[in-house]
């Protein structure tokens, strides 16, 4: 889970998690009668995909901002920010299609080059490799990953009161950590997130294999299926 980020994120599908009973699972801040917040027996959505879900949307965020902050959305940069870029793969791959040499290769060909090769090909093409980026792209939450901070609040560990206090780590003016303020802290000491098995682990299970763990190098899990 430490690919989770603060707030919405992108990236691998996570399964949805199931809440067993209160303690362990749930935080002092829980509303039992809060249609928005996660209830035992339930499954908890780690992504914005459900009806409900892109309904509600993140919790600290009014209805205004919801709807402002739903899509992607492209915000012009500063004049001093704006610059060359190098172009993506999947850019230098469309624009070598339309070349001679794109037709003889064909798409799927195309696709499984080094993107160092494409860009080899795209000068002799006479393709710039690099574009002018004149805008960023600003994320939207609508189908995208839930973060520490929603996923703990639906649970009730966060405090509505005190939401800017909250961090990955908070730190004491000592630079200990504070347990309660510390959102990675809170999201490990979740029963799901200390006892669930792996992704990968969840997945070779529903293949009906079994990944086993083997040895532990460098802090990081070597698994097999």
């Amino acid at each position: 889970m430490s690919r989770i980020r603060t707030k919405f994120w992108g990236g691998q599908l996570l399964r949805n998690l199931k809440i067993k009973e209160k303690k362990g699972y749930l935080g002092p801040f829980h509303d039992p009668l809060n249609p928005r917040m996660v209830q035992v027996g339930n499954e908890q959505a780690l992504w914005y995909q459900s009806p409900q879900d892109l309904i509600t949307g993140p919790f600290n965020l009014s209805a205004k901002e919801r709807e402002e902050k739903r899509y992607n959305t492209q915000v012009k940069l500063q004049p001093d920010k704006v610059g060359p870029h190098d172009k993506l793969k999947d850019e230098l791959v469309e624009e070598i299609l339309q070349t001679d040499y794109g037709n003889v290769e064909g798409c799927n060909v195309m696709s499984k080059k080094l993107l160092r090769d494409l860009k080899l090909i795209a000068s002799g093409a006479g393709i710039n490799a690099k574009k002018i980026v004149t805008h960023r792209t600003v994320s939207g939450w609508q189908g995208k990953g839930k973060g520490l901070l929603q996923i703990l609040w639906e649970r009730g560990f966060i405090d509505e009161n005190k939401i800017r206090s909250y961090k990955v780590r908070s730190n004491n003016e000592d630079g200990n950590m504070i347990p309660e303020m510390s959102l990675a802290h809170l999201m490990e000491n979740c029963f799901n997130f200390d006892n669930e098995m792996s992704q990968l682990e969840f997945v070779c299970k529903s293949l009906g294999v079994r990944a086993v763990i083997t040895a532990k190098f460098h802090g990081s899990m070597r698994r097999k299926a």
